[in-house]
């Protein structure tokens, strides 16, 4: 089975990362994941979201915003421009989540208030004993 749930702050500028491909929108993004037991370090993960889940998080998020997202793992390659072949790996999205509240509080947030909040989302996981798998 190949699944993939995460749950990040969003670490790049999503406009500058959208395009269209054969009238389909595509949205690369990378996810900043805290790891679980080193409190000061994050995973940055590569996320790709097509069609209309691409349009939504356009339209409904920004940088520094709180997204979980449910997806698969994709792996691929292509050739750079200096002939070389280069992998990649990729969590493709299916669907996503808002953790957030829609309004003043989705505003571009300090260094500060994203590890404050992260602090706070991680330690709130971790005390209500569900497990969702």
């Amino acid at each position: 089975m190949n699944s993939v749930h995460l749950i990040g702050r969003i670490a790049n500028d999503l406009e500058s990362n959208v395009m269209v491909k054969q009238n389909q929108t595509v949205l690369k993004i990378n996810l900043a994941v805290k790891r679980k037991y080193k409190k000061d370090e994050a995973d940055f993960i590569s996320c790709v979201a097509f069609g209309k889940t691409a349009e939504n998080i356009v339209n409904f998020f920004r940088k520094g915003n709180l997204i979980a997202v449910n997806g698969r793992i994709q792996t691929g390659s292509y050739e750079a421009k200096d002939k070389t072949r280069r992998y990649t790996t990729d969590v493709i999205i299916d669907e996503f989540f808002f953790l957030e509240p829609k309004g003043p509080s989705n505003k571009n947030v300090t260094k500060d208030e994203l590890k404050l909040e992260n602090d706070t989302l991680m330690e709130e996981m971790e005390d209500d004993g569900y497990i969702p798998f």
